[in-house]
């Protein structure tokens, strides 16, 4: 009895993975109503709502005057740090759907799949799983080039806009990210008001 525990232990040792996968990139999220795109800010790795199936607002976030502001493009995982053995990483959830922030973890078990783990306190957890998308290409260009300027297609009212990802992401996002580049003032933060 011994000799086939110990065998089966020494088994699910070996089947174990080296390494992580690398949690960077965008995911859709379990109940494919948004893509989070994973940045690396320099310390520490950052999530922005990078696509949403139906546009947003903030409108539970405990600053009144952020409450209007659309949910594409706000930070969700925040201040991701990693584990030793770059395994997981550990920071802060927010949750648009209560404007609260929960301790998190993440951690790609594999080049596909990402396990975001959010927790009210140490013992009520849940494990939702994340699905990679291929990051945006531009599209190919056909025929011979010209001079001429296309104009973009519009959009009809209403449909989310995906933010284009294709031109060095991280350097575009980071800065827009209040806390994630700690010597930079973000471009666009929004100041809190003193109370008395």
């Amino acid at each position: 009895m011994r000799k086939i525990g110990f065998s089966g232990f020494v088994l699910l040792a070996t089947l174990a993975p080296a390494a992580a996968a690398s949690p960077l990139g965008n995911w859709l999220v379990e109940e494919q109503t948004a893509q989070i795109r994973i940045v690396d800010c320099g310390s520490a790795l950052w999530g922005v709502i990078s696509w949403e199936k139906v546009s947003g607002r903030d409108t539970y976030n405990p600053d009144a005057a952020l409450r209007e502001r659309p949910l594409l493009g706000s930070a969700i995982l925040l201040g991701m740090k990693a584990n030793a053995q770059q395994t997981e990483w550990a920071g802060k959830v927010y949750n648009a759907q209560d404007g609260k922030q929960y301790d998190a973890t993440v951690s790609s078990p594999d080049e596909q799949t990402l396990n975001m783990k959010g927790c009210l306190i140490s013992f009520l957890c849940k494990t939702v799983t994340w699905t990679r998308v291929v990051d945006p290409t531009p599209p190919a260009t056909q025929g011979k080039a010209t001079n001429q300027k296309v104009a973009p297609k519009k959009q009809p009212a209403g449909v989310p806009k995906v933010i284009d990802f294709t031109k060095d992401p991280d350097a575009e996002i980071c800065p827009t990210i209040p806390g994630a580049l700690p010597a930079a003032t973000p471009v666009n933060a929004q100041v809190p008001r003193a109370s008395h």
